[in-house]
């Protein structure tokens, strides 16, 4: 839930998800990132994957963000995922931060 909330505010909806080991979220790649990575049909989104791995001997998880470009976004069946360089998940360090703080103070449920 919390990591729901804190990518809406930079603009990223839910994509794809493997719940509880994995969970998506995506945006469109805008006019630059079409320029820079699109295909002839458009569609191009920027896909960050959060994989969730238990901590043994505690009730904490450790999330490994990675971010993937998506061809043909949406698109079912035709959808080209490709990684890109880890340098880009180092730009969600403070979206990380802000799951930390928000799971943090949720208190037990």
């Amino acid at each position: 839930a919390a990591a729901r909330q804190v990518f809406a505010r930079y603009g990223y909806t839910p994509g794809p998800s493997g719940f509880p080991r994995w969970i998506s979220f995506e945006r469109a790649a805008g006019v630059a990132g079409e320029i820079l990575f699109g295909g002839p049909f458009g569609d191009t989104a920027f896909r960050v994957r959060l994989d969730m791995v238990p901590i043994p001997g505690t009730r904490d998880i450790r999330v490994l963000p990675s971010v993937r470009r998506v061809r043909n976004a949406g698109r079912a069946g035709f959808e080209r995922e490709t990684g890109m360089l880890r340098m880009w998940s180092a730009q969600f360090r403070a979206a990380l931060r802000d799951i930390k703080n928000a799971a943090a103070n949720a208190g037990t449920r």
